[in-house]
């Protein structure tokens, strides 16, 4: 007579039961990713050189270089970099061979061919995009590139990304040698940051009064406060800029260019690692630009312009698990922003949220905004919400 192996219901040690395995198997299933995203990457550009890097964010080493192009005409630098939020397209302010001032460009980060957008005429030191894809930028203090003075030293403009027209928006002044702007995507606001020996940090409103209208934030006191600022870009990811300065060899100790990362306002500063070349400019790249003009709101999964709670919850939880229609701004419905949907997690967020209050939504929200470029990793939003421009 056979007698049929018995199945151990008990737990032991070293043992999975069948009911362990059961749960298992549900928890892989309730928190399975429903979609997921490329992840950006940090780039950066010299002055010194026609090199486009990969930087890796977490210790400033670089990952991969391309020698930039541009049919007809030879490339000595960079001394911008910025992602259009909205298109996806790479723009950097590029030295070329007899052309004075900066002149504009797009570049395939990953063949480096850049196409000219045109010349700007001017000694622009720094670009950054705000949320809705305007382009700014800001002069430097002294002569140009290829010769000549700068016609107006520590000024902002917005640049044309068709022709690279210039509009003059405001002067700045505060600081002296360096310049660098950034768009912080949480608040919406323009940092510039400028200085050699005296290095401030300024948000920026440029809406028509000259010279700018800045308010100032004390960094004389950190690491930043010691040496010429180069280049910033927001770091959604971190909630701050990464921040890079110094301008020396790597072997002089006083200006070995180094990459910082800063809380929103830089009163906290914690060193990444030391760069191996003068950092001109900063910018994120690589994640699927946001589709429809890039308006969403967080957490409003159902795409009809609103955050309810539980009628949002509902919905990704119906499209997970019962065949519901699937959301229309996939990045509306990454609730937590870390880059994946997940089914019973983003739901439960939007739960907690409204009923025991847990965290709001990541950024836009309350109200409508675009993805920040520095995101790790962007959904895209291929219908959004009626109720944003």
């Amino acid at each position: 007579m056979t007698t049929q192996p018995r199945i151990e219901k008990r737990n032991s040690k070293g043992r999975l039961t069948m009911r362990s395995i059961w749960t298992l198997i549900c928890v892989l299933f309730l928190t399975a990713p429903l979609f997921a995203g490329p992840s950006a990457s940090l780039l950066s550009v010299s002055p010194d050189d026609a090199v486009l890097r990969t930087i890796d964010a977490s210790d400033a080493s670089t990952l991969s270089t391309v020698t930039m192009t541009l049919a007809g005409e030879t490339i000595e630098g960079g001394v911008g970099l910025a992602t259009d939020p909205i298109s996806g397209d790479l723009y950097a302010l590029l030295i070329v061979t007899d052309v004075s001032g900066a002149l504009l460009a797009t570049v395939d980060s990953s063949t480096g061919v850049a196409t000219s957008v045109g010349e700007t005429g001017e000694s622009f030191e720094a670009i950054a995009f705000d949320g809705t894809g305007t382009l700014f930028g800001v002069t430097g203090d002294g002569a140009f590139r290829n010769g000549g003075e700068c016609a107006t030293p520590e000024t902002l403009y917005e640049i044309s990304t068709a022709d690279a027209t210039l509009t003059l928006l405001c002067t700045l002044g505060n600081g002296d040698d360096g310049e660098a702007l950034a768009f912080n995507n949480g608040n919406a606001t323009l940092y510039h940051a400028s200085g050699l020996n005296e290095v401030v940090l300024e948000t920026i409103d440029a809406t028509g009064a000259d010279p700018c209208t800045v308010t100032s934030a004390d960094v004389s006191e950190t690491a930043l406060g010691v040496s010429e600022v180069n280049a910033m870009t927001y770091s959604s990811a971190d909630g701050g800029f990464l921040w890079a300065q110094g301008f020396g060899d790597v072997g002089d100790d006083e200006e070995v260019p180094t990459l910082y990362l800063t809380n929103a306002d830089a009163t906290v500063v914690s060193e990444v690692g030391l760069t191996d070349h003068r950092v001109g400019g900063l910018a994120f790249s690589g994640g699927a630009p946001t589709g429809g003009g890039g308006q969403f709101i967080r957490g409003d999964i159902d795409n009809n312009g609103v955050l309810f709670p539980l009628l949002d919850a509902l919905y990704l939880l119906q499209f997970a698990f019962t065949s519901g229609p699937a959301p229309e701004c996939e990045e509306a419905a990454d609730v937590d922003n870390n880059g994946v949907i997940f089914g019973l997690l983003d739901s439960l967020y939007v739960l907690q949220f409204g009923f025991s209050g847990g965290p709001a939504p990541e950024a836009p929200f309350p109200g409508c905004g675009t993805i920040a470029v520095s995101d790790t990793i962007d959904l895209g939003c291929a219908t959004p919400p009626a109720a944003c421009p």
